[in-house]
């Protein structure tokens, strides 16, 4: 197969492909890395904070844990 026999769509395709993989990836591990560095906002207080249901970090799950809430919503 030489080079002429491979149409220009097929490597233009190709290489959108190449690219929306790549920025699925680089967001997904811009995403999981700021999720790593998450911060409490309510000074580890779960009882009222509004981002308790969607909380991910360590003191908010063993709350959910203890109260026996399912970290599903």
């Amino acid at each position: 197969m030489n080079a002429n026999s491979i149409p220009k769509n097929a490597d233009r395709r190709a290489f959108f492909r190449r690219v929306a993989v790549g920025g699925l990836a680089a967001v997904s591990g811009t995403l999981l890395v700021r999720r790593a560095n998450a911060k409490c906002v309510n000074e580890g207080v779960c009882g009222g904070c509004y981002a308790y249901d969607d909380c991910g970090l360590p003191r908010a799950l063993s709350v959910k844990q203890v109260r026996g809430e399912s970290r599903e919503r």
